[in-house]
């Protein structure tokens, strides 16, 4: 009995095995590059960043190519600001260029004879009350202590808010992995009063400067933000289903996503 069940075990491999076929996959190769877009405007006096660059390969190793040579510009409708590309794919305003509540301003992307555009508004984001931070000790040996901010405001009775956080520590945010940042709607939470909320956990030094930073952003731009983590940070269960591209809002197939929001800054100095 024992050789039998060996033997159809051995037959049921061979079985399987012939059944297996090789598939090439049409992957993003030649005639497959798309554009991807990372832009965001900001009410905030400065040079703003529009990063262009190439999709590649699933399966392809290191960074994106630069999508340099274009032609970028940003408009409210009535003044255009033409921007520059200072490092291949980067390309910047001026350095006093700012966007407007309540405007809406159009991206034009000129790249390789293809025309790319997106449109966006500028909703007025509640101004922040107070920041506060407290010192956290390590709750275990291999753990660094830390601090906790806090933040207090008042949520406008507006409905359909949507907001993004970060942490800047001395000029530098805190970390660039979109898992960090904070981001959500105000659905629970119209119309109150948002006091000693606990946004940020963090490790700093004495005397190193701490700026929290509330944006307003389009309901378009938190779903996207949604998806991007869906689609990376999120992904990994036994359910999951096969990776796509994120939805964008840059048109002509295009991918990535044109950012405008009001901003508001706060900062302290840990003592």
């Amino acid at each position: 009995m024992k050789y039998q069940i060996i033997i159809i075990s051995f037959l049921a491999l061979l079985l399987f095995g012939a059944c297996t076929e090789k598939i090439e996959l049409d992957l993003n190769s030649g005639d497959n590059l798309r554009l991807v877009v990372d832009a965001l405007l900001t009410t905030e006096e400065k040079a703003h960043l529009v990063k262009l660059s190439l999709s590649k390969d699933y399966f392809k190793e290191g960074e994106s190519d630069a999508a340099q040579n274009a032609t970028v510009s940003i408009s409210d409708g009535s003044i255009t600001e033409n921007l520059v590309e200072q490092t291949p794919g980067s390309y910047y305003t001026s350095e006093t260029f700012k966007g407007e509540e309540n405007k809406t301003y159009t991206l034009r992307i000129e790249y390789e004879g293809e025309v790319y555009t997106s449109t966006s508004t500028i909703l007025p984001v509640a101004p922040i009350d107070s920041i506060t931070y407290e010192f956290m000790e390590a709750e275990e040996e291999d753990e660094e202590d830390y601090y906790s901010l806090f933040a207090s405001f008042q949520e406008p009775s507006t409905i359909n808010q949507y907001y993004m956080w970060k942490l800047d520590i001395n000029g530098v945010y805190y970390t660039d992995s979109l898992a960090k940042w904070l981001f959500t709607e105000d659905a629970l939470v119209n119309g109150n009063y948002i006091a000693n909320v606990d946004f940020f956990d963090f490790e700093a030094e004495p005397g190193d400067i701490v700026t929290f930073e509330q944006y307003s952003i389009t309901k378009e731009a938190l779903d996207n933000l949604n998806a991007i983590l869906l689609e990376t940070e999120f992904r990994g269960g036994l359910f999951d289903g096969a990776p796509a591209n994120i939805k964008s809002n840059i048109d002509n197939g295009a991918l990535g996503l044109f950012i405008t929001a009001d901003i508001e800054k706060k900062s302290i100095v840990i003592e």
